[in-house]
């Protein structure tokens, strides 16, 4: 665990890549296929290979900032000296959603083995609401999660 502070929660940009990779990969796997199957049937190649490789471009400009915007939307402050965790959703005008950490009931986290091997994971915080039920934050894709658990588990209602 480390001895600095800890007032964010750091999320892993690993996932991120990997998702632009598959979407990269999957267009040009279509692109290919609707480039020959066109060339095969027209014969010609020059105006519509450049009119394609434009829609493909277009299309992955499209969903790399989907992506990145989904991934870059949700972010989380953690304020020790109050007991609060906050999580923010949104960009330009971010709703806030605040949980007291002494309403902290359990803490843990998942990884698969790439995320074992790349040291990210999902943190899993289970809170006490103010009706006394029980409300699972599921924080993904996030730096070293160990390091947050043992963090919060110093927060647990005892």
């Amino acid at each position: 665990m480390t001895d600095k502070p800890l007032n964010e929660i750091n999320r892993a940009y690993y996932p991120l890549i990997g998702r632009i990779a598959l979407i990269s990969i999957g267009l040009d796997i279509l692109f290919f296929t609707f480039f020959f199957s066109i060339q095969s049937f027209t014969g010609g190649i020059n105006t519509l290979w450049i009119a394609a490789y434009i829609v493909k471009i277009a299309i992955f400009v499209y969903f790399i900032s989907l992506a990145a915007y989904r991934w870059t939307s949700i972010y989380y402050d953690i304020e020790p000296e109050k007991g609060l965790l906050k999580k923010y959703v949104g960009l330009y005008f971010p709703s806030e959603t605040s949980y007291s950490m002494k309403n902290l009931h359990s803490v843990s986290f998942k990884q698969n083995l790439v995320g074992k091997a790349l040291k990210y994971g999902d943190l899993i915080l289970v809170f006490t609401n103010r009706e006394g039920n029980k409300e699972e934050l599921r924080i993904v894709e996030v730096v070293d999660p160990q390091t947050y658990k043992n963090f919060f588990d110093k927060y647990l209602m005892k």
